[in-house]
């Protein structure tokens, strides 16, 4: 049984929208012939739901507005009684129509009740959809979509991801009076702390101005003295040489241009692996901006995958062949180059997003269609959510549908948002 509290205005958009109803024998309220010409476009802003709709009632042929609610009640209730904004309704839809509507004037608005309408199906499969308590609503009938869909699907919430990791970059450019390189440091930088050091990081590096950064990246211990100094790693009397060499360059640096150290207690490293402590990501940081010079400017140029995980496998002072934290040998002598999995990291959630938004703002599409194709030759990322995606029978090819999938689930799938989702729809409608 379909209740009518279990009807959300959302779903009486899309199926107006969509028109996913019985088109032949429309009437109103009041008996007059409906026919629908044309739905209109959907307003996001204050005032009636759709504006620009053509309607033909009886034999008159109307253009306006259409206001929709799931009772015809709710006209007065949301007070568009009193409200001029809504004098231009041509039609009132509604899921169920319990009383008549009138403008401010005292005119009635021709009402046109859904309920008879809308086939009994598609309700039942929204409502399934919307009380399932499973992974994701449709997981017991997303594999009756064609991979066409699915693949659509996932290209198109690709790019609102890619939308969505640019709006912060957005933010501190604007904040930076559009300085590229500043904003590409603060975020780039910010992307070695991963999930569970990244506020950390960003501490860091907003500690460091980048002009310190250029100015001693050329000498061979003072940018590495600079960065773990203010991380708070460097201290007194440490019992290997090279962590003391740093401690006496830090000092210099330190009074000579006033700064001051984090707290070494806000870095996170139980949950880690030692290649991913944070002392491996500082040293693998400063080994980055010691091998290149205006790395944005670079990195702008680079024109395949490859050269762009060369790039970015930079390998840190010999120490660290040894070290994974200072005064405490590692059992084995290994490089500690950044490997392929912190890369692809750093490409999707740092390089990737910062280049998508320099492409869109300064109107370079060749550069934006460069990064979906290195997206689409990324090998698919591993997490938990792209694991449930695959126990659902969808495997990703490529990191253009990890991110994808985890956006789709994020954003639509945890918000039950089935309605805006295209394989949502393609459930709906069949």
């Amino acid at each position: 049984m379909i209740l009518t509290k279990n009807i959300r205005e959302d779903l009486l958009y899309y199926i107006w929208q969509c028109r996913i109803y019985s088109p032949q024998g429309l009437t109103s309220t009041e008996g007059e012939a409906l026919t629908i010409l044309d739905p209109g476009q959907r307003n996001q802003h204050a005032g009636p739901d759709f504006f620009n709709a053509r309607l033909k009632i009886g034999t008159t042929i109307w253009a306006g507005n259409v206001e929709m609610h799931v009772r015809a009640s709710d006209w007065k209730r949301h007070g568009h009684h009193t409200d001029q904004a809504y004098d231009n309704v041509i039609l009132h839809v509604v899921y169920e129509a319990d009383t008549q509507v009138t403008t401010t004037k005292g005119n009635p608005i021709p009402v046109l009740e859904l309920k008879n309408y809308i086939p009994l199906r598609l309700l039942q499969k929204y409502q399934q959809l919307q009380v399932t308590q499973t992974w994701i609503p449709c997981a017991a009938s997303i594999q009756k979509v064609d991979s066409f869909h699915q693949q659509q699907t996932f290209e198109k919430t690709l790019v609102e991801r890619l939308e969505q990791k640019s709006q912060p970059i957005l933010e501190t450019l604007e904040t930076l009076n559009n300085n590229w390189n500043e904003t590409f440091y603060l975020h780039f930088s910010k992307q070695f702390g991963a999930n569970t050091n990244s506020l950390p990081f960003e501490l860091l590096v907003k500690s460091i101005p980048l002009k310190l950064i250029l100015k001693y990246r050329r000498k061979e211990h003072d940018l590495a003295a600079l960065l773990f100094g203010q991380a708070g790693f460097l201290i007194p009397n440490m019992q290997d040489a090279y962590p003391n060499l740093l401690y006496k360059t830090y000092q210099h640096l330190q009074y000579k241009h006033q700064l001051q150290p984090l707290s070494k207690s806000i870095w996170k490293f139980g949950q880690h692996r030692p290649p991913n402590f944070p002392t491996m990501r500082i040293a693998q940081l400063v080994a980055f901006w010691q091998t290149h010079e205006q790395p944005f400017l670079k990195l702008r140029k680079v024109g395949s995958l490859g050269n762009l995980v060369r790039f970015l496998e930079v390998v840190p002072h010999s120490y660290w062949e040894t070290h994974y934290v200072f005064d405490t040998p590692s059992k084995q002598k290994r490089s500690k180059k950044v490997g392929k999995e912190f890369v692809y990291h750093l490409l999707i959630n740092a390089v990737i997003p910062i280049l998508f938004l320099y492409g869109k703002r300064k109107d370079l599409p060749d550069l934006q269609e460069r990064i979906l194709d290195f997206l689409e030759l990324l090998p698919p990322e591993k997490n938990r959510i792209v694991k449930k995606w695959k126990e659902l029978g969808i495997k990703a090819k490529s990191a253009i549908e990890t991110q994808g999938m985890i956006q789709l689930k994020t954003r639509y799938c945890d918000a039950k948002r089935c309605l805006e989702c295209g394989i949502g729809h393609q459930i709906l409608k069949e």
